[in-house]
């Protein structure tokens, strides 16, 4: 009984064993397949590496003309260019870094009101999902990832691609395209979420600008710091809104526009002269002159702050007073149109009025006016009309109008070919808007017709220095040095023409410039290569060559036959010379384009140039070369009858049985001397 037991147990042992092993077999092939497949994926990846290796790959590169191998180049040459090109990286990082924007102190803004809380889940009780309250910048390439994991919602509404950037410099404002936002000040999360907020900082796509460097290169992308309306607003913009609003009638809103720009700029007169004709406008004549007051106060010697005082009290029906302020401001300009009408206007209503208390007018010298009864209410009739002080132009703004003027008078003196008269219009308008670039650029114009170049290089200069102080447009500095360019041209001075050329395009890239530019650069190679033509020098450097060439100083040589091609280029010689240097070198593709110039330059060297194509053909192994060329020369009869070994070559070639034999042949010294 015992030992049947015992035989069972054992039994179960041995296959919980079994078993065991099995299941640890099993979980061991899929180790060993994976390190197995490993293996041979390496082996595979060695075995095409070295097949790679010991291909040949195909040079399709072209070689520029009058390049120089690189075992030519001067090593403290190259040196010297990786020096150069750390400096020109260090310049562009520190030119890089004069445009980053600095982060302003601003006033925080915490999540509560920068995101709100949305409700999920089928009971409304997950509070995990925000929406973005803010406006923000969603890229092209982005896309939402599920709804259910989605945490952060920016919404379509809110979502903005462009925005209005003023220009620093220019004072205009473009509406431009947002590239990413590059730094949120509140917190790195709202960076990554793209929300615009006071301070944060964008890039913006200023291609469409035309923005250069100065090498020529387009301005893609700027940085632009946004700004609130209701925080960053300056008195001038404020001022030009509340004279739209004033415009378009809409007086509270001028007051409005005003009343925040004198809380910008409490100082500024035309503030209160405006906001004063606003009042006035509404028929509220007591702040009206509480305003006309603060502006003669402000500035006492401005005939416009006793004309806004003398309507507001004229408003208040206190014509005496407003009498005594007309005269006061007359006194200080006694030839001002508005204030003489003004006093007109109101002693014709000072008459009307008495008319009505006593019952009669008498006006002698205005007869037609006594048919026609007085209205009854001077006081509203009678009060002028106020304006902002945007329309009522001041005399700079005349001035520069009545130089415009000139100008225009100038332009058709020019178009009639009458230049003198047109430069006297130009001083004269130059002395009425000294800041006007233009008017210079048309003088040198004049200067340029006249061909007084020296002069007008001059003026050019003196436009660009005036530009420069008034932050000009970019085109007239550009237009400017595009005429100092041409002057250069004129006095044959073409290096300085070519630096002006590119200073102009470096302002404001045009085609008519650059293909000026090209077109002076092409004549100044040109004149170069005609001035260094030298037939006596060529022949003396080639001399040289050739004795450095028999010293086996063939890098020397080179140069040495360059400087004869240089002087030269006409001459086959040197070409023939310098691609036997390039075969010694082993510069077979520099060597085969001197072996064709000298062939396409004179045929008679056909024997020794198609000869070295063979030799260059034949190491670089090309088979088809080196048929092409071996047929070329059986077709010679002066090769042919070299050395009956050609008759051999032309055969096996012929036959094509043994190409071991003719590459032998080819490099058989007397078949080498026969050909050279």
């Amino acid at each position: 009984m015992f030992n049947s037991i015992k035989a069972k147990f054992s039994k179960i042992c041995i296959y919980s064993f079994l078993q065991k092993k099995r299941r640890k077999r099993l979980a061991r092939e899929a180790h060993s397949s994976s390190a197995f497949a490993q293996k041979v994926h390496g082996l595979r990846a060695k075995l095409y590496n070295k097949k790679q290796k010991s291909a040949k790959q195909k040079d399709t590169q072209a070689v520029p003309d009058g390049a120089i191998p690189t075992y030519l180049l001067d090593r403290e040459g190259q040196q010297n260019a990786k020096i150069l090109s750390n400096m020109v990286k260090q310049k562009r990082k520190e030119k890089a870094g004069k445009w980053t924007v600095p982060l302003p102190k601003v006033r925080g803004i915490a999540e509560d009101e920068m995101f709100r809380v949305i409700k999920t889940g089928k009971n409304k009780t997950k509070q995990w999902k925000r929406m973005v309250t803010k406006a923000t910048f969603v890229g092209e390439g982005f896309t939402r990832k599920p709804p259910k994991y989605e945490r952060f919602i920016r919404p379509m509404a809110l979502r903005y691609k462009k925005a209005h950037v003023t220009h620093p410099e220019l004072g205009a404002t473009f509406y431009l395209p947002i590239i990413s936002v590059k730094k949120n000040p509140q917190s790195p999360l709202y960076t990554q979420l793209g929300v615009i907020t006071k301070g944060t900082v964008i890039e913006i796509n200023v291609s469409e600008l035309g923005l250069v460097t100065t090498s020529g290169k387009v301005v893609w992308g700027k940085y632009a710091q946004g700004r609130h309306l209701k925080d960053d607003f300056h008195a001038e913009e404020y001022k030009t809104l509340g004279n739209q609003a004033f415009s378009a009638k809409e007086y509270e809103k001028a007051i409005e526009c005003f009343s925040k720009a004198i809380e910008l700029d409490p100082s500024n007169h035309v503030l209160y002269s405006n906001r004063s004709a606003s009042y006035s406008s509404l028929k509220k004549y007591d702040k009206a002159l509480e305003d006309a007051n603060k502006t003669v106060e402000l500035k006492s010697d401005w005939v416009k702050g006793y004309s806004r005082k003398g309507a507001a009290l004229h408003g208040l029906g206190k014509i005496q007073e407003a009498r005594e302020t007309y005269q006061e401001g007359l006194k200080i300009d006694p030839n001002n149109a508005q204030l003489k009408k003004s006093l007109e206007d109101l002693e014709r209503a000072e008459k009307a009025l008495m008319f009505l208390l006593t019952g009669e007018m008498n006006f002698p010298q205005e007869p037609q006016e006594t048919e026609k009864p007085a209205e009854p209410e001077p006081k509203t009739r009678d009060v002028p009309e106020p304006e902002p002080e945007h329309v009522e132009k001041s005399e700079e703004e005349l001035k520069k109008e009545e130089a415009v003027k000139e100008k225009n008078l100038g332009n058709e003196a020019y178009k009639k070919r009458e230049f003198e008269t047109a430069l006297q219009h130009y001083d004269k308008a130059w002395e009425l808007d000294p800041t006007n670039v233009s008017i210079l650029t048309n003088k040198a114009a004049v200067l340029f017709e006249q061909e007084n170049y020296e002069e007008c290089i001059k003026i050019c200069e003196q436009a660009v220095d005036v530009g420069r102080e008034n932050r000009a447009d970019f085109k007239l500095i550009a237009r400017a040095y595009g005429r100092i360019g041409n002057a250069y041209v004129k006095l044959d001075k073409l290096d300085d023409a070519i630096k002006y050329y590119g200073k102009s395009l470096a302002e404001h890239r045009t085609p008519e410039i650059l293909t000026k530019s090209n077109e002076i650069k092409k004549l100044k190679d040109k004149r170069e290569k005609e001035s260094y033509y030298n037939p006596e020098l060529s022949e003396k450097a080639r001399e040289a060559g050739n004795e450095l060439f028999k010293k086996n100083d063939f890098a020397g040589a080179v140069q040495q036959y360059t400087e004869a091609i240089k002087r030269n280029e006409n001459d086959p010689k040197s070409y023939s010379n310098r691609a036997a240097c390039y075969t010694k070198l082993m510069a077979f593709p520099e060597a085969l384009k001197d072996c064709e110039t000298c062939i396409s330059l004179d045929p008679t060297f056909e024997i020794q140039g198609q000869m070295r194509k063979c030799q260059e053909a034949m190491y670089q192994n090309s088979p088809e070369s080196v048929e092409e060329t071996i047929r070329k020369a059986a077709s010679d009869p002066e090769i042919m009858a070299c050395t009956p070994m050609m008759n051999l070559i032309v055969q096996l070639n012929s036959t094509g049985t043994n190409d071991y034999l003719l590459c032998r042949h080819l490099k058989n010294p007397t078949v080498k001397a026969n050909i050279e």
